[in-house]
């Protein structure tokens, strides 16, 4: 099977967060196209979430529990197992409340009172990039160019035409000051997506719209069914105090001066960095720090602190623009 090389296939944002973890990792997941085997009721919840909000959210008319439902029926497989119709039947649930939430979307008006801009007019859904990044041959510094790919969740303008990004995140855990440090501070995969959608399209980018939502918590009683349990998840979310703790918002203005800073400091030294590193100028190393982060093992655990690859597979190629 074709195996990764820069010069062709480019990075992605995943790719090169990979790569800031552990190089490692990024060798085994990109290079070797390695991933863990999934069962077919495995299925990720964000998978699922994402495809109902592209294909139901920008039309009002589908902000139904039967039409989510008829999205996330298409992910059932045979024979279903209770673990499955769960996962199927918190994602029905939380998105309907979510259109509900987000109701003055494609409107302008901000449902969220601390919020300064709402999506007013949709540009599109699943967006996908490919560009490449210019070269760069300043006193000091020179950046040959790289291709640059990846996909965003979607794209609207503002109240003012203003052009935004929007990224919908899925997470049990949400630290709050955490995610408003990073947005605040710099968020790398907000930069690099302005950045490239800029190159692609020629408009500044004003920022990035962050949706991000928590999933359910509670824990299945033993005593419990699966529709008992899901009636008391769809319960949760309707109770008006509890909303504002499900759905959440953040704006990420982008400057370009900003931006430029970004790049000079950030990217483009990242850009030739892993450039050498694909060429075997720099080495491979396992980075210790980033196979045991705070919410879980890092999904190569396995494989390299065990030499245990019974639970991975090499992964079909991306059939699309990108991978």
């Amino acid at each position: 099977m074709k195996r990764w090389n820069v010069e062709v296939d480019g990075v992605s944002v995943s790719f090169l967060q990979s790569y800031l973890r552990c190089r490692m990792e990024t060798h085994l997941s990109y290079i070797d196209r390695l991933t863990p085997i999934e069962t077919a009721t495995a299925l990720q919840f964000g998978r699922v979430a994402h495809t109902v909000l592209e294909e139901c959210h920008p039309a009002p008319a589908k902000h139904t529990y039967e039409a989510i439902r008829e999205v996330t029926n298409r992910f059932e497989t045979e024979p279903s197992t209770p673990e499955q119709q769960l996962l199927l039947g918190t994602v029905d649930t939380l998105l309907f409340q979510y259109m509900r939430y987000w109701k003055g979307d494609q409107t302008g008006r901000c449902t969220d009172n601390h919020m300064t801009v709402a999506p007013f007019s949709a540009q599109g859904v699943e967006l996908e990039f490919d560009v490449m990044s210019p070269t760069i041959d300043d006193p000091g510094e020179y950046l040959a160019p790289m291709r640059l790919k990846g996909k965003i969740d979607a794209c609207f303008r503002d109240s003012k035409g203003r052009l935004w990004l929007k990224e919908n995140k899925f997470s049990g855990q949400i630290v709050e000051a955490t995610v408003q440090d990073r947005l605040t501070y710099g968020d790398f995969q907000s930069y690099f997506y302005a950045y490239a959608w800029e190159l692609q399209t020629g408009e500044e980018v004003y920022g990035t719209l962050y949706d991000i939502t928590r999933k359910p918590a509670l824990r299945q009683k033993k005593t419990e069914g699966t529709d008992m349990f899901l009636k008391r998840i769809t319960d949760d979310l309707q109770k008006p105090e509890r909303q504002d703790f499900y759905f959440n918002r953040w704006e990420a203005p982008i400057k370009q001066a900003n931006l430029k800073k970004w790049l000079s400091q950030v990217l483009y030294p990242i850009l030739t960095e892993v450039r050498m590193w694909s060429h075997g100028m720099i080495p491979t190393y396992v980075n210790p720090m980033a196979h045991v982060p705070t919410y879980g093992r890092s999904k190569f655990f396995d494989g390299i602190y065990r030499n245990d690859w019974t639970g991975y597979k090499v992964r079909e190629p991306y059939k699309g623009k990108t991978s």
